[in-house]
Protein backbone atom coordinates (compact mmCIF):
# COMPACT_ATOMS: atom_id res chain seq x y z
CA UNK A 1 0.00 0.00 0.00
CA UNK A 2 1.37 3.08 -1.22
CA UNK A 3 1.51 5.87 1.78
CA UNK A 4 -0.37 9.51 1.10
CA UNK A 5 1.92 12.40 2.22
CA UNK A 6 0.26 15.74 3.71
CA UNK A 7 1.39 17.29 0.39
CA UNK A 8 -0.05 14.76 -2.10
CA UNK A 9 1.79 15.05 -5.47
CA UNK A 10 -0.74 15.95 -8.36
CA UNK A 11 -0.21 17.34 -11.69
CA UNK A 12 -1.04 21.06 -12.96
CA UNK A 13 -1.04 22.58 -16.14
CA UNK A 14 1.60 25.65 -16.64
CA UNK A 15 -1.47 27.80 -16.80
CA UNK A 16 -4.46 27.92 -14.47
CA UNK A 17 -8.27 27.66 -16.82
CA UNK A 18 -10.36 30.33 -16.78
CA UNK A 19 -12.70 28.90 -14.07
CA UNK A 20 -9.59 28.10 -12.07
CA UNK A 21 -8.57 31.61 -12.18
CA UNK A 22 -11.77 32.82 -10.82
CA UNK A 23 -11.82 30.90 -8.07
CA UNK A 24 -7.98 31.94 -7.01
CA UNK A 25 -9.21 35.94 -7.56
CA UNK A 26 -12.63 35.18 -5.75
CA UNK A 27 -11.09 33.36 -2.87
CA UNK A 28 -7.81 35.92 -2.72
CA UNK A 29 -11.17 38.81 -2.43
CA UNK A 30 -12.90 37.01 0.11
CA UNK A 31 -9.52 35.71 2.43
CA UNK A 32 -7.68 39.46 2.56
CA UNK A 33 -10.43 41.07 4.62
CA UNK A 34 -10.61 38.77 7.15
CA UNK A 35 -7.53 39.16 8.54
CA UNK A 36 -6.45 35.54 8.76
CA UNK A 37 -4.16 35.38 6.35
CA UNK A 38 -0.59 36.62 7.25
CA UNK A 39 0.62 40.49 7.37
CA UNK A 40 2.51 40.36 4.87
CA UNK A 41 -0.14 39.45 2.63
CA UNK A 42 -2.24 42.93 2.01
CA UNK A 43 -3.84 43.02 -1.39
CA UNK A 44 -5.85 40.60 -2.77
CA UNK A 45 -3.44 40.63 -6.03
CA UNK A 46 -0.57 39.17 -3.51
CA UNK A 47 -2.38 36.58 -2.11
CA UNK A 48 -2.99 35.40 -6.29
CA UNK A 49 0.48 35.46 -6.43
CA UNK A 50 1.08 33.71 -3.74
CA UNK A 51 -1.82 31.16 -4.41
CA UNK A 52 0.00 30.59 -8.55
CA UNK A 53 3.17 29.56 -6.68
CA UNK A 54 1.70 26.97 -4.55
CA UNK A 55 0.20 26.01 -7.59
CA UNK A 56 3.35 25.81 -9.42
CA UNK A 57 4.87 23.76 -6.73
CA UNK A 58 1.51 21.65 -6.23
CA UNK A 59 0.61 22.61 -3.10
CA UNK A 60 -2.83 23.49 -1.49
CA UNK A 61 -3.90 27.46 -1.27
CA UNK A 62 -4.38 28.19 2.26
CA UNK A 63 -0.73 26.05 3.47
CA UNK A 64 1.12 28.18 0.04
CA UNK A 65 -0.72 31.29 1.75
CA UNK A 66 0.91 30.39 5.41
CA UNK A 67 4.42 29.53 3.98
CA UNK A 68 5.36 31.07 1.30
CA UNK A 69 6.39 35.15 1.60
CA UNK A 70 7.11 37.20 -1.52
CA UNK A 71 10.73 38.89 -0.01
CA UNK A 72 12.73 41.99 -2.67
CA UNK A 73 9.96 40.35 -5.26
CA UNK A 74 10.94 36.73 -5.12
CA UNK A 75 9.01 34.08 -3.32
CA UNK A 76 11.07 32.31 -0.12
CA UNK A 77 9.20 29.60 1.47
CA UNK A 78 10.00 28.22 5.44
CA UNK A 79 12.25 25.32 5.86
CA UNK A 80 9.25 23.30 7.12
CA UNK A 81 7.85 23.92 3.70
CA UNK A 82 11.00 22.88 1.91
CA UNK A 83 10.91 19.62 3.57
CA UNK A 84 7.67 18.80 3.14
CA UNK A 85 8.11 18.93 -0.59
CA UNK A 86 11.25 16.92 -0.58
CA UNK A 87 9.63 14.09 1.59
CA UNK A 88 6.46 14.14 -1.09
CA UNK A 89 8.95 13.84 -3.39
CA UNK A 90 11.47 11.70 -2.68
CA UNK A 91 10.32 9.80 0.68
CA UNK A 92 10.46 10.24 4.20
CA UNK A 93 14.01 9.16 4.48
CA UNK A 94 15.01 11.63 2.06
CA UNK A 95 16.42 14.32 4.94
CA UNK A 96 16.77 12.76 8.51
CA UNK A 97 18.07 15.26 11.15
CA UNK A 98 20.40 13.27 12.81
CA UNK A 99 21.68 16.04 15.79
CA UNK A 100 19.65 18.99 16.50
CA UNK A 101 21.65 21.59 19.24
CA UNK A 102 22.05 24.98 19.85
CA UNK A 103 25.28 24.29 18.58
CA UNK A 104 25.23 22.36 15.63
CA UNK A 105 22.67 20.55 13.21
CA UNK A 106 23.91 17.31 11.15
CA UNK A 107 21.23 15.78 8.79
CA UNK A 108 22.02 12.85 6.44
CA UNK A 109 20.37 13.53 2.87
CA UNK A 110 19.33 11.25 -0.28
CA UNK A 111 17.38 11.49 -3.50
CA UNK A 112 15.03 8.32 -4.52
CA UNK A 113 17.66 6.78 -7.06
CA UNK A 114 20.49 7.39 -5.00
CA UNK A 115 22.21 4.12 -3.15
CA UNK A 116 23.40 5.66 0.18
CA UNK A 117 22.55 9.11 2.27
CA UNK A 118 25.00 12.00 2.33
CA UNK A 119 26.00 14.15 5.31
CA UNK A 120 25.47 17.65 5.94
CA UNK A 121 26.23 19.91 8.62
CA UNK A 122 25.51 23.69 9.86
CA UNK A 123 27.34 24.82 12.25
CA UNK A 124 27.48 27.76 15.03
CA UNK A 125 30.84 28.78 13.67
CA UNK A 126 29.17 28.64 10.14
CA UNK A 127 26.68 31.04 11.22
CA UNK A 128 29.27 33.65 13.05
CA UNK A 129 31.21 33.27 9.45
CA UNK A 130 28.08 34.37 7.88
CA UNK A 131 27.64 37.17 10.74
CA UNK A 132 24.25 35.66 11.32
CA UNK A 133 25.02 34.96 15.19
CA UNK A 134 24.51 38.58 16.34
CA UNK A 135 20.96 38.77 15.47
CA UNK A 136 18.44 38.65 18.02
CA UNK A 137 16.41 35.28 16.68
CA UNK A 138 20.09 33.30 16.41
CA UNK A 139 20.25 34.52 19.88
CA UNK A 140 16.92 33.23 21.80
CA UNK A 141 16.36 30.30 19.29
CA UNK A 142 19.61 28.91 18.00
CA UNK A 143 18.44 25.50 17.33
CA UNK A 144 15.95 26.46 15.35
CA UNK A 145 18.04 28.76 13.22
CA UNK A 146 20.80 26.28 12.81
CA UNK A 147 18.23 23.43 11.36
CA UNK A 148 16.15 25.73 9.15
CA UNK A 149 19.72 26.99 7.55
CA UNK A 150 20.68 22.73 7.26
CA UNK A 151 17.53 22.31 5.65
CA UNK A 152 17.47 24.91 3.16
CA UNK A 153 21.13 24.32 2.52
CA UNK A 154 20.19 20.30 1.84
CA UNK A 155 17.46 21.10 0.04
CA UNK A 156 19.05 23.71 -3.09
CA UNK A 157 22.17 21.20 -2.72
CA UNK A 158 20.46 18.27 -3.34
CA UNK A 159 16.64 18.61 -3.93
CA UNK A 160 16.05 21.82 -6.02
CA UNK A 161 13.32 19.97 -8.36
CA UNK A 162 11.46 20.36 -5.21
CA UNK A 163 11.69 23.72 -3.90
CA UNK A 164 12.03 25.46 -7.51
CA UNK A 165 15.11 27.48 -6.39
CA UNK A 166 13.44 28.64 -3.48
CA UNK A 167 15.34 30.31 -0.51
CA UNK A 168 14.21 31.28 3.02
CA UNK A 169 13.11 34.87 4.07
CA UNK A 170 16.09 35.18 6.39
CA UNK A 171 18.23 34.17 3.61
CA UNK A 172 17.40 36.75 1.47
CA UNK A 173 17.87 39.88 3.77
CA UNK A 174 13.98 39.24 5.21
CA UNK A 175 14.04 40.54 9.31
CA UNK A 176 12.33 37.46 11.05
CA UNK A 177 11.37 37.72 14.53
CA UNK A 178 9.61 35.46 17.06
CA UNK A 179 6.29 36.54 18.56
CA UNK A 180 5.80 35.89 22.57
CA UNK A 181 3.61 32.95 21.16
CA UNK A 182 6.40 31.53 19.33
CA UNK A 183 4.65 32.28 16.15
CA UNK A 184 7.71 33.54 13.36
CA UNK A 185 7.19 36.75 11.90
CA UNK A 186 8.86 38.12 8.48
CA UNK A 187 9.25 42.00 7.90
CA UNK A 188 9.05 42.33 4.19
CA UNK A 189 9.67 46.37 4.36
CA UNK A 190 12.22 46.92 1.30
CA UNK A 191 15.51 48.05 2.83
CA UNK A 192 16.86 51.20 2.14
CA UNK A 193 20.15 51.27 -0.35
CA UNK A 194 23.28 50.30 1.90
CA UNK A 195 21.20 48.98 4.91
CA UNK A 196 21.75 46.07 6.24
CA UNK A 197 19.00 43.89 8.60
CA UNK A 198 21.39 44.68 11.35
CA UNK A 199 20.99 48.51 10.66
CA UNK A 200 17.56 48.14 10.21
CA UNK A 201 16.96 46.68 13.80
CA UNK A 202 19.57 49.43 14.71
CA UNK A 203 17.18 51.89 13.35
CA UNK A 204 13.81 49.91 14.88
CA UNK A 205 15.53 50.38 18.48
CA UNK A 206 16.01 53.86 18.20
CA UNK A 207 12.41 54.17 16.94
CA UNK A 208 10.93 51.81 20.11
CA UNK A 209 13.30 54.07 22.60
CA UNK A 210 12.19 57.15 21.64
CA UNK A 211 8.61 56.06 20.97
CA UNK A 212 8.25 54.49 24.87
CA UNK A 213 10.80 58.03 26.40
CA UNK A 214 9.20 60.00 29.26
CA UNK A 215 11.91 62.18 29.72
CA UNK A 216 11.32 64.89 31.94
CA UNK A 217 14.11 67.08 30.56
CA UNK A 218 12.95 70.23 28.03
CA UNK A 219 14.10 69.73 24.75
CA UNK A 220 17.46 71.76 23.81
CA UNK A 221 17.08 75.43 23.05
CA UNK A 222 17.58 76.36 19.03
CA UNK A 223 20.22 79.45 19.16
CA UNK A 224 19.56 82.73 18.23
CA UNK A 225 21.58 82.51 15.27
CA UNK A 226 23.42 79.66 13.30
CA UNK A 227 25.38 78.62 10.20
CA UNK A 228 22.91 78.35 7.16
CA UNK A 229 23.98 74.59 6.84
CA UNK A 230 24.03 73.83 10.54
CA UNK A 231 21.18 71.80 10.01
CA UNK A 232 21.85 70.04 6.92
CA UNK A 233 21.63 66.54 6.15
CA UNK A 234 24.62 66.00 3.52
CA UNK A 235 28.49 67.03 4.29
CA UNK A 236 30.76 68.80 2.06
CA UNK A 237 33.37 67.75 0.11
CA UNK A 238 35.93 69.00 2.63
CA UNK A 239 34.16 67.72 5.34
CA UNK A 240 34.05 64.42 3.60
CA UNK A 241 37.79 64.68 2.83
CA UNK A 242 38.55 65.89 6.14
CA UNK A 243 36.32 63.40 8.42
CA UNK A 244 38.50 60.99 9.79
CA UNK A 245 37.43 57.35 10.13
CA UNK A 246 35.84 55.32 13.64
CA UNK A 247 33.49 56.65 16.64
CA UNK A 248 34.20 59.99 17.98
CA UNK A 249 34.90 59.77 21.55
CA UNK A 250 32.52 61.39 23.32
CA UNK A 251 30.46 60.83 26.49
CA UNK A 252 26.79 61.63 25.63
CA UNK A 253 25.94 61.16 29.07
CA UNK A 254 27.22 64.47 30.04
CA UNK A 255 26.42 66.49 27.58
CA UNK A 256 22.86 68.54 27.53
CA UNK A 257 20.98 70.91 25.31
CA UNK A 258 22.94 72.35 22.30
CA UNK A 259 26.32 70.66 23.10
CA UNK A 260 24.61 67.29 22.99
CA UNK A 261 22.26 68.35 19.66
CA UNK A 262 25.73 69.23 18.17
CA UNK A 263 27.39 66.08 19.49
CA UNK A 264 24.43 64.30 17.51
CA UNK A 265 24.81 66.68 14.03
CA UNK A 266 28.74 66.10 14.06
CA UNK A 267 27.81 62.68 14.41
CA UNK A 268 24.88 62.91 11.95
CA UNK A 269 27.61 63.98 9.06
CA UNK A 270 30.05 61.59 10.43
CA UNK A 271 27.87 58.77 8.83
CA UNK A 272 27.31 60.34 5.63
CA UNK A 273 30.90 60.65 5.42
CA UNK A 274 31.74 57.31 5.73
CA UNK A 275 28.82 55.89 3.44
CA UNK A 276 26.66 54.69 6.40
CA UNK A 277 22.83 54.30 6.13
CA UNK A 278 21.31 55.23 9.18
CA UNK A 279 17.94 57.53 10.29
CA UNK A 280 17.85 60.93 10.57
CA UNK A 281 17.75 62.58 14.15
CA UNK A 282 15.00 62.15 15.89
CA UNK A 283 11.62 64.28 15.73
CA UNK A 284 11.38 64.21 19.70
CA UNK A 285 15.01 66.06 20.51
CA UNK A 286 14.78 65.60 24.05
CA UNK A 287 18.15 64.96 25.46
CA UNK A 288 17.19 61.42 26.62
CA UNK A 289 15.74 61.28 22.60
CA UNK A 290 19.16 62.66 21.16
CA UNK A 291 21.73 60.30 23.80
CA UNK A 292 20.12 57.17 22.29
CA UNK A 293 20.48 58.07 19.05
CA UNK A 294 24.09 58.67 18.93
CA UNK A 295 24.53 55.72 20.77
CA UNK A 296 22.81 53.68 18.11
CA UNK A 297 24.10 55.78 15.35
CA UNK A 298 27.66 54.95 17.19
CA UNK A 299 27.13 51.30 17.20
CA UNK A 300 26.32 51.41 13.53
CA UNK A 301 29.14 53.39 12.50
CA UNK A 302 31.66 50.69 14.75
CA UNK A 303 30.14 47.88 12.94
CA UNK A 304 30.53 49.42 9.44
CA UNK A 305 34.37 49.89 10.69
Amino acid sequence: MTEIHALAPREAASLPSTSEWRTMVEMAGMLVPTGFLPSTIKTAEQAVAIILKGRELRVPPMYALSNIVVVQGKPTCSAELMLALIYRDHGDDAVIVEESTPTACHVLYKRRAWSAPRAFAFTMDDARTAKLDGKDTWRQYPQAMLRARCVSAVARLAFPDSIAGMYTPEELGAAVRVTEDGAVEVDTTPLPAGQSPRMRALVQEMDAAVAESDDPEPPPRQPVMQPEDFFRDEPTQHEQEQQPAGVPAVDVDELTGMELLEACQRMNRRLHAQGVAFGPLPATRTNNALRQWWKLAASALAAQS
